[in-house]
């Protein structure tokens, strides 16, 4: 009989943490979730888990990591802990720096303290890449970040490169660029089109008001990526692989998808603001999504239209309910 195989997610109770959980649960794992909090009440993302999911305090001291790693001895470990949000990295710049840079090298740290056959993969972003390039952006384009976000995302995946290679560790970065689902937290632009739309469908007066509709991202659906994420494990030759779909869609589009398959008017609904715009907000960010499917096998498996869809369905049915439950089962994956 195989061993069971243990795995370590940081920000269990986020997007991706949630759906990663899922997925290595499914697969038979025993699964771990990091929190800060040990007196947390599961989130609506894990609390259908129950006890598939053993939480564990953490203070994310480096004393701390290696004393649960030694615990637990995981085979892998997942990291989506840290501050999310690129416009609030400029009001809490050392928060984000600790948390997406500082955390990350003390579980490099850890592992090479305690075993280094740990793999461990990133989560890192496509902010830590020169925007005004015009070219789809891969893991050779130029890295250049416009704001802390970046910044402090690329001081974590430059550690997580630094010790794969001197310290021979299967360490490597997911380059995530924009990914959606019902789990995203409502303050980013598609969650809140589609919480908007489905309100004004079922009556409110509300005005949904957006900075550029003209901004184009490379929008992909979490729980595909997810998939590529537990796919770098395995990866023979550890390497940073961008996680994307080579297309993009602008916020006009997410508008207009979104309220067409609601039969709503998206002009009477909607106004655009400048004063929401970021400090640098580039016009067309595109990822070039060949080396995943060289590499891991992989290409996302839900496109901009059905992501859409899920994401309104899902939204329309919690309403019905007047609840926020959320379904132990992933999405089916091509």
């Amino acid at each position: 009989m195989n061993q069971e195989k243990v795995a370590l997610i940081s920000g269990v109770g986020g997007q991706d943490g949630s759906y990663m959980a899922e997925w290595l649960i499914s697969r038979g794992y025993k699964v771990f979730g990091l929190t800060r909090d040990a007196e947390l009440i599961k989130t609506q993302n894990i609390q259908h888990l129950g006890e598939q999911l053993v939480l564990k305090h953490s203070t994310y001291e480096l004393d701390s990591i290696i004393t649960i790693l030694n615990d637990i001895q995981p085979d892998e470990i997942y990291n989506f802990a840290g501050q999310s949000f690129v416009s609030r990295s400029w009001s809490s710049v050392e928060e984000t720096i600790h948390s997406q840079g500082v955390i990350v090298t003390r579980f490099l740290e850890a592992i090479v303290a305690t075993n280094e056959q740990i793999k461990f993969i990133n989560a890192s972003s496509s902010e830590i890449f020169d925007p005004n390039s015009q070219s789809r952006l891969s893991e050779k384009s130029l890295v250049k970040p416009y704001n802390p976000y970046g910044c402090a995302k690329l001081l974590g995946h430059t550690m997580v490169d630094a010790y794969r290679i001197a310290k021979n560790i299967h360490a490597v970065n997911a380059i995530l660029f924009p990914h959606e689902s019902p789990r995203r937290n409502k303050n980013f632009a598609f969650k809140k089109i589609i919480d908007a739309a489905v309100k004004i469908k079922m009556g409110s007066n509300e005005k949904l008001i957006l900075g550029s509709l003209e901004v184009k991202r490379d929008w992909g659906y979490a729980p595909s990526y997810v998939e590529a994420m537990h796919r770098l494990a395995f990866i023979e030759d550890p390497a940073n692989i961008c996680l994307c779909t080579g297309q993009t869609h602008s916020v006009r589009d997410i508008v207009e998808a979104a309220f067409s398959m609601l039969d709503l008017d998206w002009g009477a609904h909607v106004m655009s603001d400048p004063s929401l715009l970021r400090a640098y907000e580039p016009h067309s960010i595109c990822g070039n999504p060949e080396a995943a499917l060289e590499k891991i096998g992989w290409k996302s498996a839900i496109d901009f239209h059905l992501m859409v869809k899920l994401m309104i369905d899902f939204e329309m049915q919690s309403y019905h309910s007047n609840e926020k439950g959320y379904s132990s089962e992933l999405p089916h994956f091509c």
